[in-house]
């Protein structure tokens, strides 16, 4: 058995092995699998004093962040074969008393051999003052600045022989199972408590269900809980474990491919070139398969990022109370699919296993089954530490922190299977002092409760109240002297009415207590989105630029100490960025005077003007444009909108919304010039937002930009707004709208001279075609095609061959026709072609007898539109999964698919592709009530608005189902539209004015 506060290395298992720290705190490190033998550089560490298990836990967590194994080694005798094996000895020094015997073994322990040694005193402890030790000794402050000053050291210890070094270029993925961290977390504080909540995902983590949300308002320790847990729990409740990955959403885009990207050069070991060139589809199921394989942990910090409630263009700004009745939808599609599929990661039960556990004896009922012996486990309570063999389920896990519960989580309050909810509430009392312990302050235990139990007892909150009471300036770090000083603790309200007033008052008075210079540069960071480095900071500053300034430097400094001293900034030496908690950079950003903001945001223009450029005709992902958008932001923010318009017209428009199709990013950058901006970009916001199926936004949208153009007299782009906005009315399903619209753009086009053109000649043909009338839709399609291209229309020529094909389809002629298809599927670029051409491949197909052909075609055009961000229902696969007697996953396809299709607007709904899902299936009263619905779907206003082929099936279907069509509302030839009453008042000064060709507004 392995001595208590020792852990063997273990090379040839390439795994670390769990052990405790003191305090009843246990740490496991796994190796870092470096070269070929996979070896681990390996560092000891010994204490002498009171050093609780909190220090040398996070003397663990530095090692493990630069992927070294950390070894104990105990002043008790008889482990010089541990220390041996060392590159480095730690020594950390706390108060209290130190024998002679234990500063002689010390002495002994640094001469036994180990190249080098590091010696730390904390929080002013001088025990290792006079010892002749091979080192310098070094004063810390508490675990944070040990964790700090530990990571430093050991990355300034080049190789030793024989041995690999760390990767020093950390964008560069080293493979399991070394812990990856993009980026690490860096908290204010070192973790404290929660025992019950740890246990709680150590319980999950040997269960049958594979994902966990810890869900929580900000501040309250979702991320600080969860960094813990993953770093030094996990690894022992689940030994298994072939690699652990972090990822926050809160640094850097708010997107799930970048995640994905490197995530998969993790887990495959492949170059992150790889999965560059992979489709986001073909992505996310290699993935899943990985995770399929092997049993890993990841953990997605921060995904309410990837909700509609936060997909803004300020989402720091977004308050947890405005959130939280906000769409819990994921803006991706692909994030969506990604996370249903997680929730079906397979648990196969594992070999037993011997564990530690520390189990609170509050431990609620998910510790019971073991405590009744389950597989011959026996569990003590807190302080025990039994070891325990166990029989447990293994497999990947996946642990989500989060502000909101996604939907694709959830459904009518309840959570899917295979997943588990940890609600996380403040700290508990006896956790509150001992935090408050930690960030020196002290006090009566009654007085200091009641305060902080009024503040929820966040331990965001705590600490930065913390802070103030430890710069008091009477009494420093005495909370009761504090509280009872009208001037200090006396004059904060913690008794607001809400929560989120109290913490309002809070950072209000944390702001008001800081110096200028620290004011001002926190205001400054909380307008660059994350985190920021050491280059950006030392440019983008309020006091001036580059390091030939003394006084700069120095100001900057103290702020920036200031800063972090008050818990509101921090600082991770190891990456040298700086961060601040989401909720600090709302509130501070909310506060800063329009001036300053105008003034960092000119500064963060020249800083990335100042830097290589991007790429946008080679970009395949939103990250590879952040210069370029980090540009636009500060023109925005500058109030410069002409300029920013210009930016996203030459850089930005092509690259995101035709070759990545990032809609819903092109709709967060665009929306603060949605009424203010230049027409162009106004209506790219909303054939944006007709692409993402927000049909009533992009209407909306556009009557406003088309009620400013018939104002200011642009009869040009009257025209064209025209025609755009026929075709949201035609794609939300109002045709009559359509034509209506179409026929004014004809009629303002003839007051002028001119006659159809070949855009109005596409669209007459295609509304003949829908409504049954081929001849004349065919005869359209040849005027069309005979005509020039129109040059402001790079979608033309690809719709001109969709209906082409599409009327050569409903012939059904041609041996060629399938041929033909396909070609023009493989050579179609655009996604709204390919999505288009494959969908009427699949018709062809289906009509043929060739369900297999169709089925896997079907499954290729719903990850062209995944991989566009479009949302995609599954019910034609679902039908063709049925009809090739796959019926179990038909039936898993069309439950999937019910429970997604009302996310869609009405128009864009398929169902009818569900009711004959539902038939195929033999769900006879589902089929018929959705028949139902699609009949009076695609009657549109009746003739000649209905759309005749799709009319057929629903009547077919119908006649099978032995059900009578409904009553179809009657058409309004004439609806009341104020604005297509303007537009015909419009048209008719137009007609006067040409009479008058000196009083002309503007030739078309």
């Amino acid at each position: 058995m392995t001595p208590e506060g020792s852990a063997p290395w273990n090379a040839s298992h390439g795994r670390g092995q769990a052990f405790n720290i003191g305090d009843g705190t246990q740490v496991q490190i796994n190796n870092f699998i470096g070269g070929p033998a996979g070896v681990s550089r390996i560092a000891a560490v010994t204490s002498v004093g009171d050093v609780g298990g909190a220090l040398l836990a996070s003397a663990a967590d530095a090692c493990l962040r630069i992927d070294w194994q950390l070894l104990r080694v105990p002043l008790t005798g008889g482990h010089d074969r541990t220390a041996h094996r060392a590159e480095v000895l730690i020594v950390v020094a706390g108060d209290g008393a130190v024998t002679g015997d234990d500063l002689a073994r010390l002495t002994q322990l640094t001469a036994s051999g180990v190249p080098r040694t590091l010696a730390f005193e904390v929080d002013g402890a001088t025990c290792l003052r006079g010892l002749p030790l091979p080192t310098r000794v070094r004063a810390v402050t508490d675990g944070t600045d040990l964790r700090q000053e530990i990571i430093k050291e050991l990355q300034r210890i080049p190789a030793m022989a024989g041995r690999p070094a760390p990767p020093e270029n950390r964008s560069v993925v080293s493979g399991p199972p070394a812990f990856r961290a993009f980026p690490p977390y860096v908290g204010s504080a070192d973790f404290v408590g929660r025992q019950d909540d740890l246990w709680k995902l150590s319980a999950w983590a040997m269960s049958a269900d594979p994902v966990m949300v810890v869900k929580a308002i900000g501040g309250v320790g979702k991320s600080a809980l969860a960094w813990h847990w993953s770093t030094t729990e996990a690894p022992v409740a689940i030994p298994e474990l072939a690699g652990r990955f972090w990822w926050s959403f809160y640094d850097g885009s708010a997107s799930i491919l970048q995640f994905l990207k490197e995530l998969y050069a993790y887990v495959t070991g492949e170059p992150r070139a790889e999965a560059d060139r992979m489709a986001p589809a073909d992505l996310a199921g290699r993935v899943v398969e990985a995770l399929r394989e092997q049993p890993y942990l990841i953990v997605l910090d921060g995904v309410e990022r990837l909700m509609s409630a936060y997909h803004r263009h300020e989402p720091a700004l977004v308050r947890d109370e405005d959130a939280d009745a906000s769409p819990r939808t994921l803006v991706e599609p692909l994030a969506e699919s990604f996370l249903r599929s997680l929730l079906s990661l397979r648990q196969i039960p594992s070999a037993p296993t011997r564990r530690v556990f520390n189990v609170p004896a509050s431990a609620g009922p998910e510790v019971a089954g073991l405590r009744r012996g389950r597989t011959g486990a026996v569990i003590s309570v807190l302080g025990q530490r039994p070891e325990t063999s166990l029989e447990t389920l293994v497999g990947s896990r996946i642990l989500i922190t989060t502000r909101l519960m996604p939907t694709t989580l959830s459904r009518s309050g309840h959570l899917q299977g295979g997943a588990r909810e940890l609600a996380l509430d403040g700290l508990s009392r006896p956790d509150t002092r001992a935090l408050a312990g930690q960030l020196q302050i002290s006090g009566n235990p009654r007085e200091l409760g009641d305060f902080f139990d009024r503040l929820g007892n966040h331990p965001l909150l705590i600490g930065i109240v913390a802070a103030l009471v430890r710069d008091y300036r009477p009494a420093p770090g005495d909370f009761d002297r504090w509280l009872a000083d009208p001037n200090a603790g006396g004059a904060l309200s913690a008794s607001a009415v809400d929560l989120a007033q109290r913490r309002t008052h809070i950072l209000d008075v944390a702001m008001r207590d800081l110096d200028t210079d620290s004011q001002r540069l926190l205001g400054w960071l909380s307008v660059m989105g994350g985190g920021v480095d050491w280059e950006t900071i030392d440019t983008v500053n309020p006091f001036g630029t580059g390091p030939e300034s003394a006084d700069v430097r120095r100001r900057l400094d103290a702020a920036l100490h200031t800063l972090e001293d008050r818990g509101l900034l921090w600082w991770d030496r190891l990456s040298n960025r700086y961060d601040m908690h989401p909720i600090v950079r709302g509130f501070v950003q909310d506060k800063l005077d329009r001036s300053e903001r105008f003034l960092v945001h000119e500064q963060i223009r020249d800083h990335f003007e100042a830097l290589p450029p991007d790429s946008p005709g080679t970009a395949t992902s939103v990250e590879d444009l952040r210069n370029t958008i980090m540009i636009y932001r500060a023109l925005l923010g500058t109030e410069r909108p002409a300029e920013a318009a210009d930016v996203w017209n030459r850089q930005l428009r092509n690259a995101l919304v035709h070759d990545i199709g990032a809609v819903s990013t092109t709709i967060e950058l665009l929306g603060p010039l949605a009424h203010s901006g230049p027409v162009g970009v106004r209506a790219d916001l909303a054939i944006a937002l007709n692409l993402a199926a927000r049909y009533d936004e992009a209407i909306a949208q556009e009557r406003d930009l088309l009620a400013d153009l018939l104002a200011e007299g642009r009869t040009d782009a009257v025209v064209v707004s025209l025609d755009r906005l026929s075709t949201h009315f035609e794609d939300d399903g109002n045709l009559v709208a359509a034509v209506r619209y179409t026929e004014l753009r004809e009629e303002l086009l003839a007051v002028h001279g001119r006659g159809v053109d070949p855009v109005v000649c596409l669209v007459r043909a295609r509304r003949a075609i829908i409504a049954g009338r081929v001849i004349q839709g065919g005869a359209l399609l040849d005027t069309a095609a005979a005509m020039a291209p129109p040059t402001n229309a790079p979608w033309f020529a690809g719709s001109l061959r969709y209906w082409q094909l599409y009327l050569a389809a409903l012939d059904g002629a041609g041996d060629d026709l399938v041929e033909q298809l396909t070609e023009a599927w493989e050579r179609t670029r655009t996604w709204r072609h390919r999505r288009d051409l494959g969908r009427l491949l699949c018709d062809v197909l289906e009509a043929r007898g060739d369900y297999v052909g169709a089925l896997e075609l079907a499954l290729k055009v719903d990850e062209v539109e995944r991989d566009a961000g479009a949302e995609t229902v599954p019910a034609r696969i679902a039908c063709l999964l049925a009809r090739t007697g796959r019926l179990a996953e038909a039936a898993e396809a069309l439950d999937e698919a019910m429970s997604r299709y009302d996310r869609l607007p009405p128009a864009a709904r398929p169902l009818l592709a569900l009711a004959v899902a539902h038939h195929e299936l033999g769900r006879a009263e589902e089929a018929a009530d959705l028949a139902t619905q699609a009949y009076l779907q695609v009657w549109r206003g009746g003739q000649p608005y209905l759309h005749h082929w799709e009319m057929l099936k629903a009547e077919q279907l119908l006649k099978e189902l032995d059900v009578a069509p409904p009553a179809a509302p009657p058409t309004d030839p004439d609806p009341t539209d104020s604005l297509a009453e303007a537009v015909a008042t419009y048209i008719v000064e137009e007609r006067d004015l040409v009479r008058y060709p000196l009083r002309r507004r503007q030739s078309v």
